[in-house]
């Protein structure tokens, strides 16, 4: 609570607790730095293809290739994933599986 000069309450901040699911968010940060990572990359000549950035990564072209799904995610799942409230029981093996590419699916 903080109280204005007058003494009375201003306002009352309620404190709420969310759990932020860091395997979710560090894998979207690490899908969209290696999706600029891979794109320069092409055109600075340094991969010809994805398995090449992931042999430079070393680790397999699949898991590069579930990994960038993540950079089709709607910006709205994203946001939600971001502030703690992505839907309930959701994980980062159901989002690199199979996600709609439609955003409007992803609801």
């Amino acid at each position: 609570m903080i109280l204005a000069k007058s003494g009375s309450p201003s306002r009352t901040f309620v404190p709420t607790e969310t759990y932020l699911n860091a395997t979710l968010v560090a894998a979207i940060a690490k899908a969209w730095a290696w999706q600029e990572e891979y794109k320069s990359g092409i055109a600075a000549g340094c991969y010809r293809t994805l398995e090449d950035f992931a042999c430079e990564k070393r680790v397999d072209r699949s898991y590069v290739g579930r990994l960038l799904r993540l950079t089709s995610l709607s910006s709205a799942l994203v946001e939600a994933i971001l502030d703690g409230n992505e839907p309930n029981g959701i994980s980062l093996r159901q989002l690199t599986k199979g996600i709609p590419l439609l955003w409007s699916g992803q609801a």
